[in-house]
């Protein structure tokens, strides 16, 4: 799969097409107020609440969220929830506290019954963990690596539906748990959230967070790695 991003210079990036199976991308500058636009063919435009659009080290745009309260939000739509279908999320991210923090979270909230998606990066250890749950199974990865204060990574999360779920750092698979659990829809009313869990002061993001994509399809070992390979010079 060849990046969708095309560097021109430091100041200055063009997002073209996103690639087949992206339904959600919000790469790319500050649009309207508190609206972060969607470049996918869907319009899933997200609202900030709180983060603030700041330029990384190499000049991309990139939201900063202050470890309390700030989030972004995509209304429930059909073309964003997965279903019973594999998918993929990517994103940017560089912790700046250590926190147990949320990157997304899909779920109706504080409701056990219900189905949800959600990712968090962990208290001390820094490890990311990875979830779904139909509302009957669950499936629970987590990476084998830390991620390090102030510094970026590219984290891609996986879910083979009836096979497993998997979790790359970098472009490199650092976890997965193979089951054939949670192979029921994964939809629900919910919106998704990047920063927090339920509501913007549970886990809240403490770093900056960027160019977050999902795609209704599993992304193969070797698009994630050209993904993180071609665009790695963006963040890193």
């Amino acid at each position: 799969m060849d990046s969708y991003l095309r560097y021109i210079n430091k100041e200055e990036r063009v997002f073209g097409k996103p690639p087949i199976g992206c339904v959600l991308d919000l790469a790319g500058r500050p649009f309207s107020g508190d609206i972060i636009k969607d470049n996918s063919p869907y319009g899933n435009n997200g609202t900030i609440t709180g983060a603030t659009w700041v330029r990384n080290e190499r000049g991309l745009w990139v939201q900063s969220f202050d470890g309390t309260d700030d989030r972004i939000t995509v209304a429930d739509a059909d073309s964003i929830d997965v279903g019973i279908g594999d998918f993929t999320f990517i994103f940017d991210w560089k912790p700046t506290t250590d926190a147990r923090q949320a990157f997304l979270d899909k779920s109706q909230g504080n409701v056990g019954t219900l189905p949800y998606m959600w990712a968090t990066m962990e208290l001390t250890t820094n490890l990311v963990e990875f979830y779904i749950y139909d509302g009957t199974t669950s499936i629970d990865a987590g990476s084998d690596i830390a991620l390090t204060l102030n510094a970026w990574s590219q984290i891609a999360l996986v879910a083979k539906r009836g096979v497993g779920s998997y979790i790359y750092i970098n472009g490199v698979a650092h976890g997965q748990t193979l089951s054939t659990n949670a192979q029921g829809t994964l939809s629900n009313n919910g919106n998704l959230h990047f920063g927090g869990r339920w509501g913007a002061t549970n886990l809240p993001l403490g770093g900056i967070l960027g160019q977050e994509r999902e795609y209704k399809r599993a992304l193969t070992t070797g698009e994630i790695a050209n993904i993180f390979n071609q665009e790695r010079h963006l963040f890193i």
